[in-house]
Parts: structure tokens; C-alpha cells; sequence
């Protein structure tokens, strides 16, 4: 960072980190938000999961708070629905594991097709992480018009507004009511990707700043 002309991050919480622990100015640093990579043609593959079904995809690092989310799943009101979380298992989950909740599906390992087709068909996408510097299965779910459940941090509200659903996943009882009321919620009213979260404005605005 040192050697750096300009540093490019995907969200101003990322610049603000940035700034605050390498000691940068606001213009050492461009934002330039992440887009949408699929190609139309993996979306057209069904999934073999049994719907129902949630989606939560991410690594398996206790910061994405996946334990959170298997426990407030756990309790809330989804009797007939799986929860589907792409990434292997991990030891941080152990004893959340001992749960043996037979709905709780983990995905190892697989292509994009494979996760466009997940997405596709699910009927919620949750994301529960505890920090992020952006949050791209938040995009994603949106690409597929789905409705998305997030955590309520400061860089979801930065990139996405009022897009997604927000709720409190340290607190489980709030967060299994909230997950409840998203899946049984009218998904005609699901928002699109908000117009400045894509590659050809982050390629537009970088070509503008090299020009400049």
C-alpha cells in the first residue's frame, strides 16, 4: 500500500476501513462496486434440491454467521421448508451440528451453474454475516429476484438500501421472527439490483479516473 498511485475497493465502508487503518486521504481510493459474472445460460438448469428451501451461501468462518442462522431457523415456524447452505462443514459449527436438524442441507464444492440453479430455485436468500465488505449472495439473490433477509450492517444499507429485507441476527429470537415473516412474504414486491451495482458503471468510473 505503501508503493500504491490508488488503491479500488468495492464499498465506501471497505474505503473508510482503509482510510482509518493505513493512515490514506478519501482520494488514495476508488470505490467500485462488484456486478453480476453469471452468464443467462446457467440459469436455465433446474435444481435437484427438495423445495422448499432457503438459501445461504458463504464461507464457513464464524463471522458470516451461519451458527446464527442455523439456530434461528431451527426455531422459527418453517416446518415443511430446508435450509440450504453452500460451503463444507466446518469445525466451527460442531456442536451446532449436534442439532441433528434433518433440514439443514450442506453443499460442497459445486459450480456456478449449479448455484445459479439453487438460486433460482429458492424462495429466500439469507444473508446473516456479522461483517462484510460488501456481500455478493445479497446481488446475486437480487440478479434472481429474490427476497433477501441480510443483517442489519452498515455496508448492506450503503450498497443495497431498501432493496432487502434487514434484521438482527445476534439477536435469535428476533431473527427467527424476521426469517419467518421474509419467507412467507409476498415475493411480487422483491426489489431489482440497485442501478450503480455493476461492472459497466465500475468499468465507466475507472476509465473516468485514469482519464482524469
Amino acid at each position: 500500500l505503501v508503493k500504491k498511485s490508488q488503491i479500488a475497493t468495492v464499498s465506501g465502508f471497505s474505503k473508510a476501513s482503509l482510510i482509518s487503518k493505513f493512515n490514506l486521504t478519501s482520494d488514495d481510493i476508488l470505490v467500485l462496486p462488484n456486478g453480476i459474472y453469471f452468464e443467462n445460460s446457467f440459469s436455465d438448469k433446474k435444481t435437484s434440491a427438495q423445495s422448499p428451501y432457503i438459501l445461504a451461501v458463504g464461507s464457513h468462518s464464524p463471522r458470516k454467521g451461519l451458527g446464527q442462522l442455523i439456530k434461528a431457523f431451527s426455531k422459527a415456524e418453517l416446518p415443511n421448508v430446508n435450509l440450504y447452505i453452500v460451503g463444507s462443514c466446518s469445525h466451527h459449527f460442531a456442536d451446532i451440528e449436534k442439532l441433528n436438524n434433518d433440514r439443514v442441507k450442506w453443499l460442497e464444492n459445486i459450480n456456478d451453474e449449479t448455484l445459479c440453479s439453487l438460486y433460482k430455485g429458492c424462495e429466500l436468500v439469507v444473508q446473516p454475516s456479522l461483517y462484510e465488505g460488501f456481500g455478493l449472495p445479497i446481488l446475486e439473490g437480487l440478479f434472481f429476484k429474490k427476497r433477501v433477509l441480510a443483517n442489519d450492517l452498515a455496508v448492506f444499507r450503503e450498497l443495497f438500501g431498501n432493496s432487502i429485507d434487514y434484521t438482527n441476527t445476534l439477536d435469535i429470537e428476533l431473527f427467527s421472527r424476521d426469517l419467518s415473516d421474509a419467507y412467507n412474504a409476498n415475493n411480487d414486491t422483491c426489489k431489482s439490483i440497485p442501478e450503480h451495482l455493476s461492472f459497466d458503471n465500475s468499468a465507466n468510473k475507472l476509465i473516468q479516473n485514469i482519464n482524469n
